[in-house]
């Protein structure tokens, strides 16, 4: 029996994707052919959330001593908590579909602040946190990619 349904779909679900990327990883047309090409770090990237997605996997079907059963939350949590989970899983995905479109830059940003806004608290001083955290990083990302390793992201 699982002990916890929802952490076994989602490991399932990250498990096929992580698969199918990883498949699709060796599609790359890269003229370097060594260890640390272009295609390493989404490999690398890609490995560890499939050995993430694993042990959630196996907590999933291990049900300790007292815990209760799914379901034992109230029914008001748990539909905000599901509506939160799908609501980041679509900015996910937008944020795949919009990237090629838009580019990294302005694409990240905007990623980083809607899903800071949408897990997080949402007063001013926080929104004018995520802005600042999502600048830090989407630049500080580009400059890691293209600046030292002399990759180009899209």
């Amino acid at each position: 029996m699982i002990a916890k349904p929802k952490d076994f779909c989602m490991a399932v679900l990250l498990l096929i994707m992580v698969a199918l990327l990883y498949a699709r990883s060796n599609v790359i047309n890269v003229g370097v052919e060594h260890a640390l090409g272009p295609m390493f770090f989404p490999r690398l990237v890609l490995s560890g959330i499939g050995g993430l997605s694993l042990i959630l996997l196996v907590q999933s079907l291990r049900r300790t001593a007292g815990q209760p059963r799914s379901g034992a939350s109230g029914p008001r949590v748990e539909r905000r908590e599901r509506i939160l989970q799908w609501s980041f899983v679509g900015l996910f995905l937008l944020y795949l579909i919009i990237l090629p479109v838009l580019g990294y830059i302005w694409t990240t940003l905007g990623f980083l602040v809607a899903g800071m806004a949408l897990l997080g608290p949402r007063k001013p001083r926080n929104l004018a946190l995520y802005a600042g955290v999502a600048v830090v990083v989407t630049f500080g990302l580009q400059y890691v990619f293209s600046g030292l390793l002399h990759l180009f992201l899209p």
